[in-house]
């Protein structure tokens, strides 16, 4: 027995020796899975403590990686989680688990697909698993010309314990990149709407806007560089976003997108969270990323999106379905960058 104790401790120091290394090695993590760097973890006996207390939790996937979802690669001091889809992420139970087991959990790492939102000073990350993370080491000029984006990103396992529920996890930026679902990160001003579109349908889209009854005396101007054109909305003006629609609806272009700002109040329903304009009325169903946190008790300045060929089966009789690109308090509402 002696021998056996006396042989793990060699093993330990020889491991403390080259750990440095070790954790030098390129991270290799994927969209839905977490990758952890854990102290102490040197064969695969010892290991078992720990990863028998990870497979317990219930966002992992347990169809991947032998049936718990747990992977140990006692080379790099390493354990890869498989991530169930749609589930949050516990991080103070993943920290738990680890040192239960009597390890230390040095760093996590994700690999984040979510919506960026850059409200104030501050970069967020949205994901689809409703968790937000707020983002340091990478400035809005660094980041892609898309809100739809692919993050990775790691933080030093000591601050787990202190994270607070419902407030963003402060998260350190490696890498990032455009998603193939992305949306423009456009300038956009409040009550301010952009089209863009192929070129193609410029023209044909300007030609209808400038026939509308109900369109036409809004100030219009075309960038047909940037196949887009822009709608401004005047503090005494109304406005029939239902006509709006129905042009945009009818162009020729399916992978047209629409953009707008616009302020007014969040609301709850049976159908899930709503967004009423205060100056037309026009209700809008937001879609799920971006929406844990909104407030439902004072204005907000929201900048929407919606695709042309998600429009197509929208019904007059529904709110229109959008997407949050960016959010402000109406208060002191800005234009984003």
């Amino acid at each position: 027995m002696k021998r056996f104790i006396a042989l793990c401790l060699s093993v330990v120091a020889l491991a403390n020796t080259t750990r440095a290394a070790d954790d030098s090695d390129e991270v290799v993590v994927k969209v839905n899975e977490v990758v952890l760097q854990v102290n102490g973890v040197v064969c695969s006996f010892c290991a078992y403590g720990a990863e028998k207390n990870l497979g317990k939790l219930e966002f992992l996937n347990d169809s991947l990686f032998g049936g718990d979802g747990v992977h140990m690669d006692i080379h790099t001091h390493r354990m890869t989680l498989a991530l169930a889809d749609g589930k949050p992420v516990d991080l103070k139970a993943i920290h738990k688990a680890i040192t239960a087991g009597g390890y230390d959990l040095i760093t996590v790492y994700l690999n984040i697909a979510g919506t960026l939102q850059v409200p104030d000073d501050a970069i967020y990350l949205y994901d689809n698993r409703g968790q937000r993370y707020e983002l340091s080491g990478i400035d809005a000029e660094s980041l892609p010309s898309t809100s739809s984006a692919t993050v990775r990103v790691h933080l030093a396992g000591k601050t787990i314990p202190s994270l607070v529920e419902g407030e963003a996890v402060a998260v350190t930026v490696d890498d990032v990149a455009a998603s193939n679902d992305a949306v423009n990160l456009v300038v956009i001003e409040p009550d301010h709407v952009i089209m863009e579109m192929n070129v193609d349908a410029v023209a044909q889209l300007e030609e209808q806007l400038a026939q509308s009854a109900t369109l036409s005396q809004l100030r219009l101007s075309v960038d047909r560089k940037l196949a887009r054109i822009t709608l401004a909305i005047g503090h005494d003006e109304s406005w029939d976003f239902g006509a709006l629609l129905k042009v945009f609806k009818a162009s020729s272009d399916p992978s047209a997108q629409l953009h707008v700002r616009l302020s007014g109040l969040v609301e709850k329903s049976n159908q899930g969270l709503t967004f009423k304009d205060s100056r037309t009325g026009q209700v809008f169903a937001l879609s799920t990323g971006g929406t844990a946190d909104l407030r439902t008790t004072k204005p907000l300045t929201l900048h929407l999106h919606a695709r042309a060929m998600d429009l197509l089966s929208h019904s007059q009789d529904s709110p229109v379905r959008v997407q949050i690109v960016q959010r402000k308090d109406a208060f002191h509402a800005i234009a984003i960058k």
